[in-house]
């Protein structure tokens, strides 16, 4: 893997807040074992799910100086293959981590996989990066089951927009 530049801590707050949410985020024990397996210290596991990652990614980062890390441990939790039960879940922390990453020059696909994309420059981009229909939606807070049932037709709409638009 080529070497990937440090995320300023407010990509890392963002992203800690996703991963780590109180809610919808990754339990403390998953949370436990996906630091463990990504090799990075857990400095802090008395403290608050997405203050405990937070601190784990930024310590390591600052002693390293690169990113490399924070993109390892985003592609372990968002491994397609663990959401199989419950897609939706997968699909939310996608577009909202693809949000953040957009800032970076960085996406996360379907498959899990973290690339290079271009950087973008406000948030609306961001957000029309992430996903145009889905993100309009769950800005106006439509009811989660909305999203979970119609996701196949939010994934065509899209496809259809971007097609006509060439």
């Amino acid at each position: 893997m080529e070497r990937i530049p440090p995320f300023d801590t407010q990509h890392l707050t963002s992203l800690a807040k996703i991963l780590a949410d109180t809610d919808n985020g990754l339990t403390g024990a998953q949370l436990a074992a996906l630091l463990r397996d990504s090799k990075i210290p857990d400095v802090t596991p008395e403290v608050t799910k997405w203050k405990r990652l937070f601190n784990a990614l930024v310590d390591l980062q600052n002693k390293r100086q690169f990113g490399n890390h924070v993109v390892v441990f985003i592609k372990r939790a968002m491994s397609p293959v663990q959401y199989t039960t419950n897609p939706h879940t997968f699909a939310r922390r996608r577009d909202q981590l693809n949000a953040v990453l957009s800032f970076s020059g960085i996406s996360l696909g379907e498959d899990g996989q973290v690339r290079w994309s271009a950087h973008a420059s406000n948030l609306d981009e961001a957000l029309a990066r992430a996903t145009r229909l889905h993100s309009s939606l769950v800005s106006r807070a439509v009811h989660e089951d909305v999203l979970k049932f119609c996701r196949a037709e939010l994934v065509q709409e899209t496809t259809s927009t971007l097609s006509s638009r060439r």
